[in-house]
Protein backbone atom coordinates (compact mmCIF):
# COMPACT_ATOMS: atom_id res chain seq x y z
CA UNK A 1 0.00 0.00 0.00
CA UNK A 2 2.60 2.47 1.08
CA UNK A 3 4.68 1.73 -2.30
CA UNK A 4 1.38 2.38 -4.18
CA UNK A 5 1.03 6.23 -1.99
CA UNK A 6 4.77 6.87 -3.16
CA UNK A 7 4.29 5.91 -6.97
CA UNK A 8 0.99 7.51 -7.18
CA UNK A 9 2.62 11.10 -5.22
CA UNK A 10 5.47 11.11 -7.56
CA UNK A 11 3.37 10.64 -10.67
CA UNK A 12 1.48 13.33 -9.66
CA UNK A 13 4.79 15.69 -8.91
CA UNK A 14 3.34 15.83 -5.33
CA UNK A 15 7.00 16.23 -3.59
CA UNK A 16 6.49 16.45 0.17
CA UNK A 17 3.54 16.67 2.81
CA UNK A 18 2.51 20.12 2.70
CA UNK A 19 1.91 20.05 -0.80
CA UNK A 20 -0.49 17.35 -0.36
CA UNK A 21 -1.93 18.76 2.29
CA UNK A 22 -2.85 21.53 0.57
CA UNK A 23 -4.76 19.89 -1.90
CA UNK A 24 -8.51 18.77 -1.11
CA UNK A 25 -9.70 15.07 -1.05
CA UNK A 26 -11.49 15.67 -4.73
CA UNK A 27 -8.32 17.28 -6.39
CA UNK A 28 -6.64 14.36 -4.57
CA UNK A 29 -8.15 11.60 -6.14
CA UNK A 30 -8.33 13.36 -9.46
CA UNK A 31 -4.18 14.10 -9.65
CA UNK A 32 -3.20 10.49 -7.95
CA UNK A 33 -5.87 8.70 -9.56
CA UNK A 34 -6.24 6.70 -6.37
CA UNK A 35 -9.96 5.72 -4.87
CA UNK A 36 -11.95 7.92 -2.39
CA UNK A 37 -10.71 4.52 0.41
CA UNK A 38 -7.46 5.51 -0.61
CA UNK A 39 -7.49 9.23 -0.37
CA UNK A 40 -8.78 9.01 2.61
CA UNK A 41 -6.39 6.48 4.43
CA UNK A 42 -3.59 8.48 3.02
CA UNK A 43 -4.47 11.90 5.04
CA UNK A 44 -5.22 9.48 8.21
CA UNK A 45 -1.89 7.68 8.16
CA UNK A 46 0.06 11.62 7.31
CA UNK A 47 -1.73 13.40 9.80
CA UNK A 48 -0.58 10.95 12.33
CA UNK A 49 3.14 10.68 11.24
CA UNK A 50 3.50 14.23 11.40
CA UNK A 51 0.90 15.10 14.53
CA UNK A 52 3.28 16.25 17.61
CA UNK A 53 0.57 15.62 20.14
CA UNK A 54 -2.41 13.16 20.30
CA UNK A 55 -5.62 14.93 19.88
CA UNK A 56 -7.81 15.42 22.94
CA UNK A 57 -11.75 15.82 23.48
CA UNK A 58 -13.27 18.66 25.13
CA UNK A 59 -13.82 16.45 28.20
CA UNK A 60 -10.15 15.08 28.31
CA UNK A 61 -9.48 18.47 28.67
CA UNK A 62 -12.24 19.07 31.31
CA UNK A 63 -11.16 16.37 33.15
CA UNK A 64 -7.66 17.14 33.28
CA UNK A 65 -6.59 18.21 36.60
CA UNK A 66 -3.92 20.51 35.05
CA UNK A 67 -6.30 22.40 33.18
CA UNK A 68 -7.97 23.27 37.09
CA UNK A 69 -4.82 24.15 38.83
CA UNK A 70 -3.50 27.91 39.59
CA UNK A 71 -0.64 29.79 40.47
CA UNK A 72 -1.16 31.79 43.51
CA UNK A 73 -1.03 35.68 43.42
CA UNK A 74 -0.39 35.05 47.12
CA UNK A 75 -3.09 37.32 48.21
CA UNK A 76 -6.72 35.38 48.95
CA UNK A 77 -8.68 38.82 47.59
CA UNK A 78 -6.66 38.83 43.63
CA UNK A 79 -6.78 34.81 44.06
CA UNK A 80 -10.57 34.79 44.32
CA UNK A 81 -10.93 37.41 42.04
CA UNK A 82 -8.95 35.08 39.35
CA UNK A 83 -10.82 32.24 40.33
CA UNK A 84 -7.43 31.00 41.71
CA UNK A 85 -5.23 32.63 40.11
CA UNK A 86 -2.90 32.81 37.25
CA UNK A 87 -4.12 29.47 34.91
CA UNK A 88 -0.43 27.16 34.28
CA UNK A 89 -0.72 27.08 30.73
CA UNK A 90 -1.04 29.82 28.08
CA UNK A 91 0.20 33.42 28.07
CA UNK A 92 -1.25 35.84 31.18
CA UNK A 93 -0.44 39.35 30.50
CA UNK A 94 -0.54 42.54 32.79
CA UNK A 95 -0.80 45.90 30.89
CA UNK A 96 -0.97 48.88 32.93
CA UNK A 97 0.45 52.57 32.56
CA UNK A 98 3.62 53.15 34.41
CA UNK A 99 3.47 53.12 38.43
CA UNK A 100 0.03 51.11 38.17
CA UNK A 101 1.91 48.21 40.12
CA UNK A 102 2.30 45.58 36.97
CA UNK A 103 6.22 44.88 38.19
CA UNK A 104 5.16 44.63 42.12
CA UNK A 105 2.75 41.79 40.90
CA UNK A 106 5.31 40.07 38.59
CA UNK A 107 7.37 39.93 41.71
CA UNK A 108 5.33 38.93 44.20
CA UNK A 109 4.61 36.18 41.84
CA UNK A 110 8.19 35.06 41.88
CA UNK A 111 7.93 34.27 45.51
CA UNK A 112 4.20 32.71 45.49
CA UNK A 113 5.53 30.11 43.32
CA UNK A 114 8.40 29.07 45.36
CA UNK A 115 5.75 27.77 47.97
CA UNK A 116 4.39 24.26 48.44
CA UNK A 117 1.56 23.21 46.51
CA UNK A 118 -0.86 23.22 49.28
CA UNK A 119 -0.62 26.94 49.63
CA UNK A 120 -0.65 28.26 46.06
CA UNK A 121 2.74 27.45 44.84
CA UNK A 122 4.27 24.95 42.39
CA UNK A 123 7.40 24.32 44.78
CA UNK A 124 9.97 25.81 42.01
CA UNK A 125 11.74 28.82 40.85
CA UNK A 126 11.42 31.52 38.35
CA UNK A 127 12.57 32.96 35.15
CA UNK A 128 12.46 36.96 35.00
CA UNK A 129 13.19 38.48 31.54
CA UNK A 130 14.95 41.99 31.95
CA UNK A 131 13.79 43.84 28.15
CA UNK A 132 14.66 47.68 29.28
CA UNK A 133 15.08 48.29 33.34
CA UNK A 134 17.76 47.09 35.44
CA UNK A 135 15.88 44.27 37.63
CA UNK A 136 14.63 45.69 41.06
CA UNK A 137 16.62 43.91 43.39
CA UNK A 138 16.83 45.68 46.70
CA UNK A 139 12.66 46.05 46.30
CA UNK A 140 12.84 41.80 45.63
CA UNK A 141 14.88 41.67 49.14
CA UNK A 142 12.70 43.55 50.88
CA UNK A 143 9.45 41.61 49.68
CA UNK A 144 11.07 38.20 50.67
CA UNK A 145 11.59 39.81 54.32
CA UNK A 146 8.58 40.64 54.64
CA UNK A 147 6.80 37.14 53.26
CA UNK A 148 6.32 35.84 56.44
CA UNK A 149 3.74 38.96 57.53
CA UNK A 150 2.08 39.02 53.76
CA UNK A 151 1.75 35.20 53.89
CA UNK A 152 0.19 34.89 57.16
CA UNK A 153 -1.90 31.55 55.44
CA UNK A 154 1.38 29.56 55.51
CA UNK A 155 3.18 28.75 58.70
CA UNK A 156 5.83 30.76 59.61
CA UNK A 157 8.08 27.37 59.46
CA UNK A 158 6.84 27.08 55.98
CA UNK A 159 7.96 30.70 54.84
CA UNK A 160 11.67 30.54 56.69
CA UNK A 161 12.55 26.82 55.21
CA UNK A 162 12.18 28.84 51.85
CA UNK A 163 15.42 30.37 49.76
CA UNK A 164 13.54 32.88 48.04
CA UNK A 165 16.61 33.93 46.87
CA UNK A 166 18.01 31.34 45.44
CA UNK A 167 14.61 30.19 43.17
CA UNK A 168 15.02 33.66 40.85
CA UNK A 169 16.96 33.91 38.02
CA UNK A 170 17.05 37.44 36.04
CA UNK A 171 17.63 37.28 32.47
CA UNK A 172 18.67 40.15 30.60
CA UNK A 173 17.04 40.97 26.84
CA UNK A 174 17.72 43.91 25.09
CA UNK A 175 16.84 43.14 21.09
CA UNK A 176 15.04 41.02 19.87
CA UNK A 177 17.49 38.09 19.16
CA UNK A 178 18.61 38.53 22.56
CA UNK A 179 15.30 37.63 23.64
CA UNK A 180 15.00 35.30 20.66
CA UNK A 181 17.95 33.15 22.38
CA UNK A 182 16.41 33.82 26.08
CA UNK A 183 13.31 32.01 25.03
CA UNK A 184 14.82 28.93 22.60
CA UNK A 185 17.81 27.91 24.45
CA UNK A 186 19.01 29.83 28.26
CA UNK A 187 15.94 29.08 30.00
CA UNK A 188 14.90 25.72 27.89
CA UNK A 189 17.50 24.34 30.38
CA UNK A 190 16.47 25.50 33.32
CA UNK A 191 12.89 24.29 32.60
CA UNK A 192 13.87 21.30 31.52
CA UNK A 193 16.04 20.61 34.88
CA UNK A 194 12.77 21.44 36.65
CA UNK A 195 14.87 24.24 38.17
CA UNK A 196 11.78 26.49 37.22
CA UNK A 197 7.93 26.58 36.29
CA UNK A 198 7.58 30.53 35.86
CA UNK A 199 8.61 33.12 33.29
CA UNK A 200 7.81 36.85 33.31
CA UNK A 201 9.10 38.83 30.45
CA UNK A 202 8.97 42.51 31.74
CA UNK A 203 8.10 44.07 29.58
CA UNK A 204 7.28 42.80 26.08
CA UNK A 205 6.44 46.49 24.43
CA UNK A 206 10.49 47.38 25.21
CA UNK A 207 11.40 44.66 22.92
CA UNK A 208 9.43 46.57 19.89
CA UNK A 209 9.98 50.38 20.93
CA UNK A 210 12.66 51.18 18.36
CA UNK A 211 13.12 47.96 16.26
CA UNK A 212 9.95 49.10 13.81
CA UNK A 213 8.68 51.63 12.14
CA UNK A 214 5.61 52.57 10.53
CA UNK A 215 6.39 50.76 7.52
CA UNK A 216 7.91 47.19 9.33
CA UNK A 217 4.16 46.09 10.41
CA UNK A 218 4.28 42.79 8.44
CA UNK A 219 8.13 42.09 10.16
CA UNK A 220 6.65 43.14 13.48
CA UNK A 221 3.96 41.13 13.61
CA UNK A 222 5.79 38.03 12.38
CA UNK A 223 7.84 38.43 15.32
CA UNK A 224 5.31 38.89 17.72
CA UNK A 225 3.54 36.02 16.44
CA UNK A 226 7.06 33.91 17.19
CA UNK A 227 7.62 34.74 20.25
CA UNK A 228 4.24 34.17 20.92
CA UNK A 229 4.69 30.31 19.55
CA UNK A 230 7.48 29.95 21.38
CA UNK A 231 6.38 30.77 24.31
CA UNK A 232 2.73 28.91 24.55
CA UNK A 233 5.68 26.01 23.15
CA UNK A 234 6.95 26.09 26.45
CA UNK A 235 3.65 26.65 28.43
CA UNK A 236 2.56 23.78 26.93
CA UNK A 237 5.44 21.61 27.24
CA UNK A 238 6.53 22.45 31.04
CA UNK A 239 2.79 23.36 31.96
CA UNK A 240 4.04 26.71 33.14
CA UNK A 241 2.68 29.92 33.57
CA UNK A 242 4.02 32.90 31.67
CA UNK A 243 3.21 36.38 32.55
CA UNK A 244 4.06 39.34 30.09
CA UNK A 245 4.16 42.70 31.28
CA UNK A 246 2.95 45.10 28.87
CA UNK A 247 3.18 48.81 28.49
CA UNK A 248 -0.06 50.86 27.19
CA UNK A 249 -1.34 53.62 24.62
CA UNK A 250 -3.38 56.08 24.37
CA UNK A 251 -6.37 55.60 22.09
CA UNK A 252 -8.01 58.62 20.04
CA UNK A 253 -11.94 58.98 18.77
CA UNK A 254 -12.74 60.76 15.13
CA UNK A 255 -11.86 64.40 16.78
CA UNK A 256 -8.94 63.54 17.59
CA UNK A 257 -9.39 63.45 21.58
CA UNK A 258 -8.51 60.99 23.85
CA UNK A 259 -11.03 58.09 23.94
CA UNK A 260 -12.03 55.61 26.75
CA UNK A 261 -10.65 51.55 25.18
CA UNK A 262 -13.38 48.94 24.83
CA UNK A 263 -12.88 46.70 27.50
CA UNK A 264 -10.31 48.75 29.33
CA UNK A 265 -12.58 49.57 32.32
CA UNK A 266 -13.38 52.93 31.13
CA UNK A 267 -9.91 54.20 30.58
CA UNK A 268 -7.88 56.12 27.61
CA UNK A 269 -5.63 53.78 26.99
CA UNK A 270 -5.33 50.19 25.42
CA UNK A 271 -2.35 47.63 25.57
CA UNK A 272 0.59 48.15 23.11
CA UNK A 273 1.39 46.05 20.26
CA UNK A 274 -2.00 45.77 18.98
CA UNK A 275 -4.00 42.76 17.65
CA UNK A 276 -1.55 40.34 16.76
CA UNK A 277 -0.41 40.20 19.94
CA UNK A 278 -3.29 40.15 22.14
CA UNK A 279 -4.49 37.02 19.50
CA UNK A 280 -1.17 35.19 21.36
CA UNK A 281 -3.09 35.53 24.81
CA UNK A 282 -4.53 33.53 26.86
CA UNK A 283 -5.43 36.00 29.97
CA UNK A 284 -5.35 39.80 30.00
CA UNK A 285 -5.13 42.18 32.88
CA UNK A 286 -5.47 45.66 33.05
CA UNK A 287 -3.49 47.96 36.17
CA UNK A 288 -4.22 51.11 36.95
CA UNK A 289 -3.76 53.68 39.90
CA UNK A 290 -7.48 54.67 40.94
CA UNK A 291 -8.30 57.98 41.66
CA UNK A 292 -9.37 58.51 45.57
CA UNK A 293 -11.32 60.97 47.31
CA UNK A 294 -9.67 62.35 50.55
CA UNK A 295 -11.81 59.68 52.47
CA UNK A 296 -10.49 56.77 50.27
CA UNK A 297 -6.76 58.70 50.82
CA UNK A 298 -7.24 58.34 54.52
CA UNK A 299 -9.09 54.79 54.69
CA UNK A 300 -5.83 53.20 52.45
CA UNK A 301 -3.36 55.73 54.17
CA UNK A 302 -0.69 52.05 53.54
CA UNK A 303 -0.81 52.16 49.86
CA UNK A 304 -2.16 54.21 46.66
CA UNK A 305 -5.54 52.34 45.81
CA UNK A 306 -5.62 50.54 42.90
CA UNK A 307 -7.59 48.63 40.43
CA UNK A 308 -6.74 45.37 38.74
CA UNK A 309 -9.42 44.72 35.82
CA UNK A 310 -9.75 41.53 33.66
CA UNK A 311 -9.87 42.53 29.72
CA UNK A 312 -10.85 39.40 28.73
CA UNK A 313 -10.15 35.58 29.74
CA UNK A 314 -12.00 32.61 28.78
CA UNK A 315 -13.38 31.45 32.53
CA UNK A 316 -13.45 35.15 33.84
CA UNK A 317 -16.20 37.67 33.12
CA UNK A 318 -14.87 41.17 33.00
CA UNK A 319 -14.70 42.78 36.34
CA UNK A 320 -12.28 44.46 38.20
CA UNK A 321 -10.79 44.38 41.68
CA UNK A 322 -9.11 47.28 44.23
CA UNK A 323 -5.62 46.49 45.35
CA UNK A 324 -3.09 48.16 47.15
CA UNK A 325 0.97 48.11 46.75
CA UNK A 326 2.84 48.52 50.60
CA UNK A 327 5.54 47.35 52.27
CA UNK A 328 4.67 43.66 52.60
CA UNK A 329 3.58 43.10 48.76
CA UNK A 330 0.12 43.47 47.22
CA UNK A 331 -2.80 43.02 48.89
CA UNK A 332 -6.49 43.37 47.20
CA UNK A 333 -9.25 44.73 49.08
CA UNK A 334 -12.51 43.03 49.65
CA UNK A 335 -15.45 44.67 48.32
CA UNK A 336 -17.35 45.06 51.23
CA UNK A 337 -14.21 47.42 52.88
CA UNK A 338 -14.33 49.74 49.88
CA UNK A 339 -18.39 50.31 50.37
CA UNK A 340 -18.03 50.75 53.92
CA UNK A 341 -15.95 53.76 53.68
Amino acid sequence: MHTIFSAQSYEANLKSVREIFNLSQADLQRVTKLCTADVQYLLRTLSSAVRKHPVLTALQLFQDKNQHKKLSLGCPVLDGFLKGGIPLTGITEIAGESSAGKTQIALQLTLSVQYPYKYGGLESGAVYICTEDAFPNKRLQQLIQQQANLRDDVPPNVVEKIKFGNGIFVEHAADLDAFLNCITKRICILLSRGMVRLVIVDSIAALFRCEFGAKDSVLKAKYLQMFGAKLHQLSSKFQIPVVCINQVTDTMDASGDAAPSPGCIAQRVAPALGITWSNQLLMRLMASRTIQSADDVHHHSRGVLRTLGVVFAPHLPQTFCHYTVNLEGVRGIKEETLTAV
